[in-house]
Protein backbone atom coordinates (compact mmCIF):
# COMPACT_ATOMS: atom_id res chain seq x y z
CA UNK A 1 0.00 0.00 0.00
CA UNK A 2 2.11 2.85 -1.25
CA UNK A 3 3.33 4.82 -4.25
CA UNK A 4 6.89 4.90 -5.53
CA UNK A 5 7.76 6.63 -8.80
CA UNK A 6 11.12 6.88 -10.55
CA UNK A 7 11.49 8.77 -13.82
CA UNK A 8 14.05 9.96 -16.33
CA UNK A 9 14.42 13.64 -17.22
CA UNK A 10 16.70 15.34 -19.71
CA UNK A 11 20.42 15.93 -19.05
CA UNK A 12 20.79 12.37 -17.70
CA UNK A 13 18.83 12.76 -14.48
CA UNK A 14 16.64 10.50 -12.36
CA UNK A 15 13.79 11.94 -10.29
CA UNK A 16 12.17 9.75 -7.65
CA UNK A 17 9.27 10.37 -5.29
CA UNK A 18 7.63 8.14 -2.67
CA UNK A 19 5.00 8.48 0.01
CA UNK A 20 5.75 7.65 3.66
CA UNK A 21 2.71 5.58 4.61
CA UNK A 22 3.05 2.43 6.69
CA UNK A 23 0.30 -0.18 6.35
CA UNK A 24 0.01 -3.03 8.83
CA UNK A 25 -2.16 -6.03 7.96
CA UNK A 26 -4.06 -8.34 10.25
CA UNK A 27 -7.68 -8.42 11.31
CA UNK A 28 -7.95 -4.65 11.02
CA UNK A 29 -5.65 -2.83 8.58
CA UNK A 30 -3.75 0.00 10.25
CA UNK A 31 -2.27 2.88 8.28
CA UNK A 32 -0.18 5.78 9.50
CA UNK A 33 2.46 8.19 8.24
CA UNK A 34 5.81 8.94 9.83
CA UNK A 35 8.54 11.17 8.44
CA UNK A 36 11.18 8.53 9.30
CA UNK A 37 9.66 5.92 6.99
CA UNK A 38 12.11 5.61 4.12
CA UNK A 39 11.05 3.80 0.95
CA UNK A 40 13.86 5.32 -1.15
CA UNK A 41 17.09 3.51 -0.29
CA UNK A 42 20.48 4.72 -1.53
CA UNK A 43 22.43 1.84 -3.09
CA UNK A 44 25.44 3.72 -4.48
CA UNK A 45 26.22 7.37 -5.11
CA UNK A 46 24.27 7.16 -8.37
CA UNK A 47 21.60 4.55 -7.75
CA UNK A 48 18.49 4.04 -5.65
CA UNK A 49 16.06 1.27 -4.77
CA UNK A 50 12.36 1.92 -4.15
CA UNK A 51 10.29 -0.72 -2.33
CA UNK A 52 6.57 -1.47 -2.22
CA UNK A 53 4.66 -4.28 -0.54
CA UNK A 54 5.63 -6.54 2.36
CA UNK A 55 7.96 -4.43 4.52
CA UNK A 56 9.57 -7.34 6.35
CA UNK A 57 10.41 -9.22 3.15
CA UNK A 58 11.62 -6.02 1.48
CA UNK A 59 14.02 -5.37 4.37
CA UNK A 60 15.35 -8.92 4.18
CA UNK A 61 15.97 -8.59 0.44
CA UNK A 62 17.73 -5.28 1.00
CA UNK A 63 20.01 -6.80 3.63
CA UNK A 64 21.04 -9.54 1.18
CA UNK A 65 21.57 -6.94 -1.57
CA UNK A 66 23.84 -4.88 0.69
CA UNK A 67 26.26 -7.82 0.82
CA UNK A 68 26.39 -7.94 -2.99
CA UNK A 69 26.33 -4.26 -4.04
CA UNK A 70 29.29 -1.97 -3.40
CA UNK A 71 30.59 1.41 -4.56
CA UNK A 72 32.58 -0.41 -7.25
CA UNK A 73 29.31 -1.34 -8.97
CA UNK A 74 28.85 1.60 -11.31
CA UNK A 75 26.74 0.04 -14.09
CA UNK A 76 23.06 0.34 -13.16
CA UNK A 77 22.11 -2.84 -15.02
CA UNK A 78 24.65 -4.77 -12.91
CA UNK A 79 23.24 -3.27 -9.70
CA UNK A 80 19.69 -4.16 -10.77
CA UNK A 81 20.74 -7.74 -11.54
CA UNK A 82 22.35 -8.05 -8.09
CA UNK A 83 19.07 -6.85 -6.56
CA UNK A 84 17.21 -9.40 -8.69
CA UNK A 85 19.57 -12.14 -7.45
CA UNK A 86 18.96 -11.02 -3.85
CA UNK A 87 15.20 -11.23 -4.42
CA UNK A 88 15.46 -14.74 -5.82
CA UNK A 89 17.77 -15.82 -3.00
CA UNK A 90 15.26 -14.72 -0.37
CA UNK A 91 12.34 -16.23 -2.34
CA UNK A 92 14.22 -19.53 -2.49
CA UNK A 93 14.88 -19.40 1.26
CA UNK A 94 11.17 -18.92 2.00
CA UNK A 95 10.25 -21.66 -0.44
CA UNK A 96 12.78 -24.07 1.06
CA UNK A 97 11.24 -23.48 4.48
CA UNK A 98 7.84 -24.54 3.16
CA UNK A 99 9.12 -27.55 1.23
CA UNK A 100 11.30 -28.83 4.06
CA UNK A 101 8.48 -28.63 6.60
CA UNK A 102 6.07 -30.49 4.32
CA UNK A 103 8.24 -32.87 2.33
CA UNK A 104 11.80 -32.69 3.77
CA UNK A 105 12.94 -31.32 0.41
CA UNK A 106 14.62 -28.17 -0.83
CA UNK A 107 14.07 -26.51 -4.19
CA UNK A 108 17.46 -27.76 -5.37
CA UNK A 109 16.77 -31.38 -4.45
CA UNK A 110 13.30 -31.16 -5.99
CA UNK A 111 14.67 -29.86 -9.28
CA UNK A 112 17.37 -32.56 -9.34
CA UNK A 113 14.99 -35.43 -8.58
CA UNK A 114 11.73 -34.24 -10.14
CA UNK A 115 11.65 -36.99 -12.77
CA UNK A 116 11.86 -39.74 -10.15
CA UNK A 117 9.25 -38.31 -7.76
CA UNK A 118 5.59 -39.30 -7.52
CA UNK A 119 3.42 -37.38 -10.03
CA UNK A 120 1.01 -36.14 -7.35
CA UNK A 121 3.92 -34.91 -5.24
CA UNK A 122 5.41 -33.07 -8.21
CA UNK A 123 2.03 -31.47 -8.89
CA UNK A 124 1.67 -30.34 -5.27
CA UNK A 125 5.17 -28.85 -5.17
CA UNK A 126 4.70 -27.06 -8.50
CA UNK A 127 1.54 -25.48 -7.06
CA UNK A 128 3.58 -24.25 -4.09
CA UNK A 129 6.19 -22.85 -6.48
CA UNK A 130 3.51 -21.00 -8.44
CA UNK A 131 1.84 -19.59 -5.32
CA UNK A 132 4.91 -18.52 -3.33
CA UNK A 133 4.77 -14.75 -3.69
CA UNK A 134 6.78 -12.42 -1.44
CA UNK A 135 4.43 -9.53 -2.17
CA UNK A 136 7.36 -7.19 -2.85
CA UNK A 137 7.99 -4.91 -5.84
CA UNK A 138 11.28 -3.09 -6.32
CA UNK A 139 12.47 -0.31 -8.61
CA UNK A 140 16.17 0.22 -9.18
CA UNK A 141 17.03 3.52 -10.83
CA UNK A 142 20.26 5.35 -11.43
CA UNK A 143 22.70 7.00 -13.79
CA UNK A 144 25.89 5.67 -15.40
CA UNK A 145 26.53 6.84 -18.97
CA UNK A 146 22.75 7.36 -19.15
CA UNK A 147 19.77 7.13 -16.76
CA UNK A 148 18.18 3.69 -16.28
CA UNK A 149 15.04 2.20 -14.72
CA UNK A 150 14.49 -1.44 -13.77
CA UNK A 151 11.48 -3.22 -12.26
CA UNK A 152 12.10 -6.33 -10.13
CA UNK A 153 9.24 -8.60 -9.10
CA UNK A 154 8.43 -12.07 -7.80
CA UNK A 155 10.26 -14.46 -7.80
CA UNK A 156 13.25 -12.45 -9.02
CA UNK A 157 12.30 -11.26 -12.50
CA UNK A 158 13.70 -8.09 -14.03
CA UNK A 159 12.42 -5.67 -16.67
CA UNK A 160 14.04 -2.56 -18.15
CA UNK A 161 11.71 0.45 -18.40
CA UNK A 162 14.15 2.93 -19.95
CA UNK A 163 12.05 3.18 -23.09
CA UNK A 164 8.93 4.29 -21.20
CA UNK A 165 10.80 6.93 -19.21
CA UNK A 166 9.12 6.25 -15.88
CA UNK A 167 8.29 3.37 -13.55
CA UNK A 168 5.74 2.97 -10.75
CA UNK A 169 5.05 0.46 -8.00
CA UNK A 170 2.54 0.30 -5.17
CA UNK A 171 -1.22 0.41 -4.72
CA UNK A 172 -1.45 3.96 -6.07
CA UNK A 173 0.29 3.09 -9.35
CA UNK A 174 -2.80 3.05 -11.56
CA UNK A 175 -3.90 6.52 -10.46
CA UNK A 176 -0.36 7.89 -10.82
CA UNK A 177 0.17 6.33 -14.24
CA UNK A 178 -2.96 7.97 -15.63
CA UNK A 179 -1.61 11.33 -14.48
CA UNK A 180 1.75 10.73 -16.18
CA UNK A 181 0.01 9.63 -19.38
CA UNK A 182 -2.13 12.78 -19.35
CA UNK A 183 1.06 14.83 -18.97
CA UNK A 184 2.60 12.95 -21.92
CA UNK A 185 5.62 12.15 -19.76
CA UNK A 186 8.77 11.07 -21.58
CA UNK A 187 12.46 10.82 -20.77
CA UNK A 188 13.14 14.04 -22.66
CA UNK A 189 11.19 16.20 -20.20
CA UNK A 190 13.02 18.96 -18.32
CA UNK A 191 13.86 18.44 -14.66
CA UNK A 192 11.46 21.18 -13.54
CA UNK A 193 8.55 19.88 -15.60
CA UNK A 194 9.41 16.31 -14.66
CA UNK A 195 9.34 17.11 -10.94
CA UNK A 196 6.01 18.88 -11.29
CA UNK A 197 4.56 15.95 -13.26
CA UNK A 198 5.70 13.52 -10.56
CA UNK A 199 4.15 15.70 -7.85
CA UNK A 200 0.88 15.65 -9.81
CA UNK A 201 1.12 11.86 -10.20
CA UNK A 202 1.81 11.39 -6.51
CA UNK A 203 -1.13 13.65 -5.63
CA UNK A 204 -3.39 11.61 -7.93
CA UNK A 205 -2.13 8.41 -6.26
CA UNK A 206 -3.51 9.71 -2.95
CA UNK A 207 -6.96 8.68 -4.16
CA UNK A 208 -5.82 5.24 -3.04
CA UNK A 209 -6.42 4.95 0.73
CA UNK A 210 -3.02 3.31 1.20
CA UNK A 211 -1.08 6.32 -0.10
CA UNK A 212 -0.06 9.07 2.31
CA UNK A 213 0.38 12.81 1.84
CA UNK A 214 3.97 13.04 3.10
CA UNK A 215 6.72 12.32 0.61
CA UNK A 216 10.42 11.95 -0.09
CA UNK A 217 12.08 13.38 -3.21
CA UNK A 218 15.42 12.20 -4.61
CA UNK A 219 17.30 13.57 -7.62
CA UNK A 220 20.28 11.71 -9.11
CA UNK A 221 22.61 13.28 -11.65
CA UNK A 222 26.29 13.77 -10.79
CA UNK A 223 25.45 12.41 -7.33
CA UNK A 224 22.69 11.32 -4.97
CA UNK A 225 20.57 14.19 -3.65
CA UNK A 226 17.79 13.34 -1.22
CA UNK A 227 16.03 16.60 -0.46
CA UNK A 228 15.77 17.58 3.22
CA UNK A 229 12.27 17.30 4.69
CA UNK A 230 12.12 21.10 5.19
CA UNK A 231 12.74 21.64 1.48
CA UNK A 232 10.22 18.94 0.51
CA UNK A 233 7.67 20.68 2.72
CA UNK A 234 8.24 23.99 0.90
CA UNK A 235 7.97 22.26 -2.49
CA UNK A 236 4.71 20.50 -1.63
CA UNK A 237 3.19 23.68 -0.17
CA UNK A 238 4.05 25.62 -3.34
CA UNK A 239 2.67 22.77 -5.46
CA UNK A 240 -0.59 22.73 -3.48
CA UNK A 241 -0.94 26.51 -4.00
CA UNK A 242 -0.55 26.05 -7.74
CA UNK A 243 -3.17 23.29 -7.87
CA UNK A 244 -5.65 25.52 -6.04
CA UNK A 245 -4.96 28.30 -8.55
CA UNK A 246 -5.52 25.89 -11.44
CA UNK A 247 -8.79 24.75 -9.88
CA UNK A 248 -10.03 28.35 -9.70
CA UNK A 249 -9.04 28.90 -13.35
CA UNK A 250 -10.94 25.75 -14.32
CA UNK A 251 -14.03 26.95 -12.45
CA UNK A 252 -13.90 30.31 -14.26
CA UNK A 253 -13.56 28.59 -17.62
CA UNK A 254 -16.49 26.33 -16.75
CA UNK A 255 -18.64 29.42 -16.19
CA UNK A 256 -17.57 30.86 -19.58
CA UNK A 257 -18.37 27.59 -21.35
CA UNK A 258 -21.76 27.30 -19.62
CA UNK A 259 -22.74 30.81 -20.74
CA UNK A 260 -22.50 29.60 -24.32
CA UNK A 261 -25.38 27.19 -23.84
Amino acid sequence: MTICIAAISNNNKIIAITDKMITLGGGVATRYEISENNKAIKLTNKSIALFAGNVLSANEILEIAKTKISATNTKIEDIANLMKDSYFEYWTKQLDNQLFKRYSLTLATFMQNQKTLNDDLVKQINEILANTNLGVEILVAGVDTAPHLFFIGNPGTILSLDGIGYALIGSGSQHAQLSLIENEYSGGISEQNGLYALLEAKKRAEYDPGVGQLCDIVIIDSGFNKLPLAKVDKITKEFNKSTKALKKTKEKNAVKVHKLI
